[in-house]
């Protein structure tokens, strides 16, 4: 048996199993305790990654709600300004029409204490037939008295 050289063999290839499998056991221990922190970096990155983004997610929907108060805010100032605007465009306008009732009334009265009285006409203005067989044409017209 000590002679026999298939157990020589045999032997010998029990070490180099022994010996390969120690050798690659600790580089395969090594190469996967390597992906191992690898991953766990990884997912702590991502983990602070997903915490930084829900931060930011959660500033802007702050911004946006308070950009929406904001925006309602200045909307409803804006309709304000607006309604006052309206009030004071109507009074303005009924103080236009007020003064321009009273310029029209002065105006009217002015025309009424210059007008000449028609009793003062002389012939009248649209007499009904001339008189004495005259033709119209020959009869005096108030545009010739004046």
């Amino acid at each position: 048996m000590l002679q026999d050289a298939t157990f020589w063999v045999a032997v010998a290839f029990v070490v180099f199993v022994g010996l390969a499998y120690k050798k690659v056991a600790a580089i395969l221990g090594t190469t996967l305790d390597a992906r191992s922190a690898r991953i766990r970096n990884e997912l702590e990155e991502a983990q602070r990654l997903r915490e930084d983004a829900q931060a930011v997610l959660a500033e802007c929907q702050k911004r946006q709600i308070e950009a929406e108060d904001e925006a309602e805010k200045i909307l409803a100032y804006a309709r304000e300004e607006a309604e006052r605007v309206r009030v004071r465009a109507d009074e303005e306008v009924q103080i236009a029409v007020k003064r321009r009732e009273t310029q029209a009334i002065d105006r009217i009265a002015q025309a009424e204490a210059q007008a000449v009285p028609t009793s003062a006409i002389w012939p009248p203005i649209w007499p009904l037939r001339p008189a004495g067989g005259c033709s119209w044409s020959v009869w005096p017209r108030a545009s010739r008295i004046r």
